[in-house]
């Protein structure tokens, strides 16, 4: 994560050398492939697989606001490619159009005067770092399409206050929200079997409702997510990362199901007084709690 964040930076400083329009299309694409449309606005590429169009940026830098069409000459949009509008901080509003599945990786990564997105049902995955440092974004909705939220998608955004989660999403990926410290609701639903190393890392929330279909915590997943009261692994998670849950100073009870065989590594640990994990008997629960001096207490017994 430290490495990636450092080759951002330091792409920062290569690209304020060139101007960003003029860098979008070329760092990730053949110029080649490139085409600009009839009307001197876009730059995309035709996929081989359907004849879809790609868009890969701009001509001229873009203005307050960005609206992604359905078609460019005669050819539908299937995505915004990788890398699209790097670095754009003329953009504060994206609107996509109906039709677009995809948003590339990095796609609107560092746009930092971006405060509102609309995102059109039929979405249905976010790429690495879509938007990455979009340090002005408060909140969002996302379509009821999509299934899977990339690594890094939303770094480092840490102006968002709430996100409202689809009920068909399945997976939320490592750092998705790595320090959005402004973050303090979000609704995981029930169809989410995996959320990624250090998703929700130093993250405000007030509380946190875990889904029924979820198996894996990644590593750190909500480390120093100081707010959160208590925790309560349902029934079907298997594995507890390590550190999942360190350095939550506010949790005072822990209940872990006995579908849980593998809690890591101080996956309760660090700076706060956790007063009882309840468990069953026998546990890797139990097991826990006594190798740590966490108080333990059977469901038998409260």
């Amino acid at each position: 994560m430290k490495k990636a964040v450092a080759a951002l930076l330091a792409l920062t400083v290569f690209l304020s050398l060139f101007s960003a329009f003029s860098v979008f299309s070329a760092a990730a694409w053949d110029e080649s492939e490139i085409f600009t449309s009839g009307d001197g606005c876009w730059q995309y590429y035709l996929r081989e697989e359907d004849g879809k169009a790609v868009i890969t940026g701009t001509v001229e830098e873009p203005g307050e606001t960005v609206t992604i069409p359905a078609e460019i000459d005669g050819h539908k949009v299937a995505a915004v490619g990788e890398r699209a509008f790097l670095f754009c901080s003329s953009i504060k509003k994206v609107v996509v159009a109906e039709g677009i599945t995809e948003i590339g990786n990095d796609a609107f990564a560092e746009c930092s005067s971006v405060t509102e997105v609309s995102l059109p049902n039929g979405i249905v995955a976010l790429g690495e770092g879509a938007f990455f440092r979009c340090s002005s974004l408060m909140s969002l909705t996302l379509p009821e399409s999509l299934v899977s939220v990339g690594d890094e998608a939303f770094s480092f955004c840490s102006a968002l206050k709430n996100i409202n989660f689809p009920s068909g999403l399945t997976k939320i990926g490592g750092n998705a929200f790595y320090l959005c410290d402004g973050l303090t609701d979000v609704n995981i639903p029930n169809g989410v079997a995996e959320i990624g190393k250090e998703a929700f890392y130093n993250c405000s929330l007030k509380s946190l409702t875990l889904p029924s279909g979820l198996k894996t915590i990644g590593d750190g997943a909500f480390y120093q997510c100081w707010a959160i009261p208590f925790v309560n692994l349902p029934q079907g998670v298997v594995s507890v990362g390590a550190e999942a849950f360190a350095n939550c100073q506010h949790i005072s009870e822990v209940t872990v199901s006995n579908s849980v065989t593998d809690i890591g590594k101080n996956a309760f640990g660090g700076d706060f007084s956790l007063k009882a994990m309840f468990g069953v008997r026998g546990s890797s629960a139990e097991n826990y709690a006594k190798a740590n001096g966490i108080p333990f207490v059977a469901y038998s017994e409260y």
